[in-house]
């Protein structure tokens, strides 16, 4: 999938007035997320997203993946976005649907999945 499906889906959300604002939610759901896994596996999911969504852009100078229940991660969402708890879950559940939607990007967050704690299952299952 192309960089401007994710957008388009993104902006369908009724919280994202703009093209400005879905790069960014995009960006900042990839990152955190990014943030969280190891860097082997952040390399494996940036592999298979669009250019604009590389390593580099979405996990930086990080140097160990940050411990975050799935609360914790839909209120750094929020809170980076300026969005409400509900509103970053509904964020979150459309991106990780954007990357699972082609097959490569299925088993990857399957299997980032497996290295999450249990209370993330729900959310990647759903996408």
């Amino acid at each position: 999938m192309d960089y401007r499906s994710y957008m388009n889906q993104v902006m369908e959300l009724p919280f994202i007035n703009d093209e400005k604002a879905a790069d960014s939610a995009i960006k900042t759901v990839l990152g955190v997320l990014a943030s969280k896994i190891d860097e082997d596996w952040a390399r494996e999911l940036t592999n298979i997203l669009p250019p604009e969504l590389d390593f580099a852009t979405l996990r930086g100078q990080q140097q160990a993946p940050v411990q975050l229940s799935i609360d914790d991660f839909f209120s750094a969402v929020a809170e980076q976005m300026h969005l409400d708890w509900q509103q970053a879950r509904d964020l979150v559940g459309r991106v990780f649907h954007c990357v699972k939607e082609s097959e490569e990007g299925a088993d990857i967050l399957g299997e980032i999945e497996t290295k999450l704690p249990p209370d993330w299952a729900a959310i990647v299952d759903q996408a």
